[in-house]
């Protein structure tokens, strides 16, 4: 493969990428539309780090592997952006300042203004709370029911961020938020027309959504909080004080959502592929079990216990290695730059497929086999630089990450202390639906077996 480790800004004389893999007319749309991060790390293995892909009338130039991985942290901020993606979903929610379609100086405000509600520190001080309340959500998860594994996760999910961060979870408007958020994704990403925006289903859907936003702002001003001793609204509603020109009233709106929005299909996700793999694996399920039963039975989950539960820990890391949730992030080149020889001009449209890295067989040991081990000593597969990215890259890494790999080891420790599980058709092969996050389809379906809590 190219030797990639070397780029340099501006123009120069370098060549276009190679071109991917494809057929006349339809170039490579039907391997993106059945398995996009398959056929993109078939494509890294024979072409490298950069190549352009066509498919119908789309051109993209994609950046994979552990070296793209190592430019995009150091040098992809000042090269690529994300707001000509984003200016559908932000004008969509007529939000000025949505996170992912801003840079430069307005971002990196806007970020400082989100860390703390979105923080690792800000999950693990509600550690004990969370369990209570997980163990709470699963009490009619009874033996002998079987459930198809990601919508379930996904409204388990949207309840425990709802009451961890809003005092209460979607209930009756879960719905919404799923056709909501799919449909305004799919579109913005090319995945579905525009005109789908404009359909009936997605447009009340949409308007439940941001009714629901409005009430809660209405009723936090209502009962005013500190930011202290309030939630993540009442956070905004001080917040916005200081801040009046980055949060008006449209980012207040997006900012009482966004937690229900940033999670219940990527953490969901996570959780959802996490439960097929060690039911795919009773041995590590058992190692994992013993683990957890023996720090349940010393008293409640705390940070200080958490943080001594390696088994979990490389569980939850070999999860989202394995089956990344973002394992493609779109941007548009902004300044020129040439990376593995390769130019990259102004407006080019990129695909950073940071996922890719995950399979790179000369990091990691047989890359498809779930093996939590290579995220222990001595292994530790995936600190090699570039190696592991799940989260995006540089400054618009995803904000929410910590607190999102505490919800999914906290829910996945609950989940396989509390109830014994086996999948529903034991035969079952995992296959995966990109809607377009990547998920388990819907023939995967576990059985609750027993009680064991």
């Amino acid at each position: 493969m190219t030797n990639a480790m070397t780029w340099q800004s501006g123009l120069s004389q370098a060549p276009a990428p190679p071109l991917a893999d494809g057929i006349p007319l339809l170039g490579s749309a039907l391997p993106l539309m059945n398995d996009p991060l398959t056929f993109l790390e078939q494509q890294y293995l024979k072409h490298g780090p950069v190549f352009t892909v066509k498919a119908l009338n789309r051109r993209f130039t994609v950046l994979a592997g552990p070296e793209a991985n190592q430019f995009l942290t150091a040098a992809g901020d000042a090269h690529l952006s994300g707001r000509y993606t984003w200016a559908t979903f932000a004008d969509e929610i007529e939000s000025e300042y949505f996170l992912a379609a801003i840079d430069g100086e307005p971002h990196s405000r806007m970020r400082k203004i989100l860390k703390k509600p979105y923080s690792r520190t800000a999950i693990m001080e509600q550690l004990p709370t969370a369990v209570t309340l997980t163990r709470t959500l699963l009490a009619d998860w009874q033996p002998g029911a079987t459930f198809v594994v990601f919508p379930t996760i996904q409204r388990l999910i949207g309840e425990q961020i709802g009451r961890l961060l809003l005092g209460s979870g979607p209930g009756d408007y879960f719905p919404d938020f799923v056709l909501f958020m799919r449909t305004l994704l799919n579109a913005v990403l090319g995945q579905w027309p525009k005109i789908s925006l404009r359909l009936p289903p997605y447009r009340r859907a949409k308007a439940r959504v941001m009714q629901l936003a409005a009430d809660m702002l209405a009723s936090h001003r209502a009962q005013p909080k500190s930011a202290d001793d309030g939630d993540l609204i009442d956070y905004l509603l001080a917040a916005s004080a200081d801040n009046p020109d980055m949060l008006s009233e449209p980012e207040l709106l997006i900012g009482a959502l966004g937690p229900y929005l940033a999670g219940i299909d990527t953490a969901a996700g996570t959780t959802s592929f996490l439960i097929y793999a060690l039911l795919k694996q009773p041995e590590t399920l058992a190692r994992l079990q013993t683990e957890i039963d023996a720090v349940f039975a010393a008293g409640p989950l705390t940070a200080d216990r958490l943080r001594k539960m390696p088994i979990l820990h490389a569980t939850a890391q070999e999860t989202l290695r394995l089956y990344p949730v973002a394992p493609m992030v779109p941007r548009t080149v902004i300044e020129p730059f040439t990376f593995a020889g390769c130019q990259l001009h102004a407006m080019e449209p990129v695909m950073a497929a940071t996922g890719v890295a995950h399979f790179d067989p000369r990091i990691y040991r047989d890359p498809h086999r779930f093996d939590i081990d290579r995220c222990l000593p001595p292994r530790q597969e995936t600190r090699q630089p570039g190696a592991f990215a799940p989260y995006g890259f540089g400054a618009h890494t995803c904000a929410g990450a910590g607190f999102a790999e505490v919800l999914i080891m906290l829910t996945a420790a609950t989940l396989f202390h509390e109830l014994e599980f086996a999948l529903a058709d034991p035969a079952y092969q995992l296959r995966r639906t990109y809607s377009p996050s990547p998920a388990p389809d819907k023939h995967c379906r576990v059985r609750v077996v027993r009680r064991r809590g």
